[in-house]
């Protein structure tokens, strides 16, 4: 089962606030935040008139949102969880962490090496996603990444991976006092979950009810919210398959040099290429390594660029689906209202009856009661939903913004650092290139043929920086203490502040 499927079929073509101010710490170091409970927030909600309709819940959102950041301070909790290892296998590895927390209901303080496959993983995430439809819950990263399997960077990438959306969920307060992660954490091996929750409309029902017109929506930060989070998807998606494309390019580019590195090889062992060995041999070799170089570029591609981006894209999925799931609670809350309404209706129309049964009477009374609980109910359920999602909006945003960059950059370090190791092994060649002319190289164009064979080479790439340069010294990140000397930033900075920030 995919680890989406808590919203159905995928179309075609950090959440650390909630409502509440949170007090976060810095990532695999836990969370702690102020004592609110969810009921403390709806309650307002649920003492409210039964006939107030759609519009009345979405636009008191807001403010409801700024008195909940308001609140007074209460005792501070804390959890976290840390991975320490994951058993790789075929389809469902085993990741191994440590949980510490202060929470009262658990019934230690911390419990180590606790283990959860990669099902169990993707189970109770469903279940987060079902159970907490006023969060937007981070994506489930795959089971896998593009590295080779066997290598440390795939193990190093899955822990980082799974870290991180640990850290996104414990740092949300809904999340982590959610009944279920009591059971997720002692549980013996063999999860399964224990609270049993609804779930949303899926599959062709689900379709179905996307095609209608949604209800109207007065609060702008989540109406304008959606498109925004359907285009990232999209635009993600997209750029998934076209690094693919670039990436499986660049690998049948790496065999293609290979192989005509080896025959350069080769050529200098005829008869009339004799006193030309060493040359075709140091040729064909860094040939040979601009293969292997280019299939590196490729590893880097799918691993560091289109892996990122596939979670980005399930998380603006999930951010969308838990948006419409929001519009399926408005129409609910819509057919409440007008079945209250109905009900009233038929009350009234009992009053000014000239024959009035006892019978009648009592049940429309009782029918009229139940649409009234019904729809303070839903009004109470829909407001906590709008109220949490408006909060939680800003930080989903600035969680897509930091995966993507982070993306970019961590490929583009890597890239360049490639770039510029083949660019030494080009260079490491070159008196030999000279040597197998007697005249010394490029007489042709006119140059002396003395001062080429005399002239020394010297790396393009230096402490001292870089030839095609002309700053003294190499950029700095900017993180580091170290300033400057021109502030102007070109290509050419960017560059080198990446590659040397890769290299650090």
């Amino acid at each position: 089962m995919d680890p989406l499927a808590a919203f159905g079929d995928l179309e075609d073509n950090s959440p650390n606030g909630a409502i509440w101010a949170a007090e976060t710490a810095p990532a695999s170091s836990g969370v702690a935040w102020n004592n609110h409970s969810l009921d403390q927030s709806s309650s307002s909600g649920a003492n409210a008139q039964g006939n107030t309709d759609v519009k009345t819940v979405a636009t008191g959102a807001t403010k409801a949102t700024r008195e909940g950041a308001g609140a007074s301070k209460r005792t501070q909790y804390r959890f976290n969880i840390k991975v320490t290892n994951i058993e790789l296998n075929k389809n469902d590895p085993i990741v191994w962490f440590d949980v510490s927390t202060s929470l009262p209901r658990f019934r230690a303080r911390a419990f180590k090496d606790v283990r959860r496959t990669y099902s169990e993983l993707r189970r109770f995430a469903n279940h987060l996603a079902n159970a907490n439809p006023e969060c937007f819950l981070p994506s489930l990263p795959p089971a896998r990444t593009s590295f080779p399997q066997s290598s440390e960077e795939n193990l190093t990438r899955l822990k980082a991976n799974f870290q991180r959306w640990f850290d996104r969920v414990t740092m949300s307060p809904l999340l982590a006092r959610d009944e279920e992660f009591l059971y997720f954490v002692e549980s013996s091996f063999g999860y399964t979950p224990v609270v049993k929750v609804s779930v949303p409309s899926t599959g062709l029902a689900r379709k179905l009810i996307k095609q209608m017109q949604p209800p109207e929506d007065e609060v702008e930060e989540l109406r304008d919210f959606r498109p925004v989070a359907k285009l990232v998807y999209q635009y993600a998606q997209e750029g998934v398959v076209k690094m693919k494309k670039v990436s499986k390019a660049r690998r049948e580019l790496a065999s293609s040099l290979q192989e005509y590195g080896a025959q350069l090889e080769n050529f200098g062992n005829t008869p009339f290429q004799r006193d030309l060995t060493p040359l075709w041999g140091k040729l064909g070799k860094t040939t040979v390594l601009t293969g292997d170089m280019e299939a590196v570029k490729a590893t880097m591609g799918d691993a560091l660029y289109a892996d990122a981006l596939e979670i980005v894209s399930h998380d603006a999925y999930i951010v969308k689906e838990t948006l419409t799931n929001r519009h399926f609670v408005m129409r609910d809350l819509l057919k409440a209202q007008a079945q209250s309404r109905t009900k009233h209706q038929n009350v009234t129309k009992l009053k000014g009856a000239t024959a009035i049964s006892a019978a009648k009477v009592e049940e429309a009374i009782s029918q009229l009661e139940d649409a009234t609980q019904l729809e303070k109910r839903i009004t109470s359920t829909c407001r906590r939903i709008t109220n949490n999602l408006v909060a939680e909006k800003k930080q989903v945003l600035v969680r897509l913004e930091s995966d993507i960059l982070n993306a970019v950059q961590e490929y583009a370090i890597r890239i360049i650092d490639v770039e510029r190791r083949l660019l030494s092994s080009w260079e490491s060649i070159k008196r030999n290139v000279r040597a197998a002319d007697p005249e010394g190289g490029l007489h042709k164009l006119g140059r002396d043929p003395g001062s080429v064979r005399t002239a020394p080479i010297v790396p393009s790439q230096a402490r001292g920086g870089d030839s095609w340069s002309d700053r003294s010294t190499r950029a700095k990140d900017s993180r580091t203490k170290t300033t400057v000397r021109n502030e102007v930033l070109d290509a050419k900075m960017a560059a080198q502040l990446l590659a040397d920030h890769g290299t650090g």
